[in-house]
């Protein structure tokens, strides 16, 4: 769905639908954090994610910041949009993270990072090809 105009965050869920991307549910290593970049090829609004974790009760966190995490991990310059806990689903299932408690607006044409990280080691991830390298685009 697209906002008209005179929508913002708290009008416009109400009457479009939410998109989904579902990067990968391969799982060959675990963290406790993962930071990546999103581009937006069109204005955005994220309030919330998905994650693939362990089985367990977690705090999580995300953290935000206009343009890449590459050389900028100094969370001093990050604004955190979640603190809260969460149950992990467990082996090849979606968590649901609660909803941010501000929405995450992306202009078309502009990157920002995100770090989402739990109090112990759950995230399961796998590795990209290269730092920094698309992994997915929903052309």
């Amino acid at each position: 769905g697209i906002c008209d105009s005179n929508e913002g965050y708290t009008t416009c869920p109400v009457d479009c639908r939410s998109q989904e991307f579902l990067v990968t549910m391969n799982a060959n290593n675990i963290s406790s954090g993962n930071m990546f970049d999103i581009v937006a090829k069109q204005n955005i609004i994220i309030l919330t994610f998905k994650i693939h974790a362990r089985i367990g009760s977690y705090s999580v966190e995300v953290w935000t910041k206009s343009g890449t995490y590459v050389d900028n991990i100094d969370l001093n310059s990050w604004t955190q949009v979640l603190s809260d806990t969460i149950t992990g689903a467990g082996l090849g299932l979606t968590t649901q993270l609660p909803v941010f408690d501000s929405p995450v607006i992306i202009s078309s044409g502009s990157r920002q990072a995100f770090y989402i990280t739990l109090s112990t080691s759950g995230i399961k991830y796998t590795n990209g090809s290269t730092e920094g390298a698309l992994y997915k685009s929903n052309d």
